[in-house]
């Protein structure tokens, strides 16, 4: 399976993004109370999340993410809710939807991030 150009030389190891993970829980610790008095998660942790790659732990390779395992996602889960549950959770659905995305059709894929590996995918 073909890497992404951008992606071949930035991919972090398993426990890279678990250590970045755990270094982000003081700062949505405290961004907690922000968070649920606007019952939304706060734009900048929306922009971390960005910055550290989160969310493309299960994102595909070619695509330009991390093609990493389920059980790395979870954990990087696991520490990002010692900090806020809530936006922890946020991080998380935008991170392991990508997950579901990987298992359609390549044109789908690249009708999500063809344009743009850095779009955000959500569902319900």
């Amino acid at each position: 399976m073909p890497v992404h150009p951008l992606a071949a030389a930035l991919i972090p190891g398993p426990a890279e993004m678990i250590a970045c993970a755990r270094a982000l829980a003081p700062t949505l610790r405290a961004r907690s109370q922000a968070a649920e008095q606007a019952r939304q998660c706060p734009p900048e942790t929306i922009a971390d999340m960005r910055k550290s790659g989160i969310h493309r732990i299960v994102q595909p390779r070619r695509i330009g993410g991390y093609g990493m395992d389920w059980e790395v996602l979870c954990e990087v889960a696991m520490e990002l809710g010692q900090g806020c549950g809530a936006q922890g959770w946020t991080a998380t659905a935008l991170s392991d939807h990508p997950c579901l995305a990987r298992m359609f059709s390549e044109q789908a894929q690249n009708d999500i991030w063809g344009e743009d590996a850095d779009v955000l995918v959500s569902t319900s």
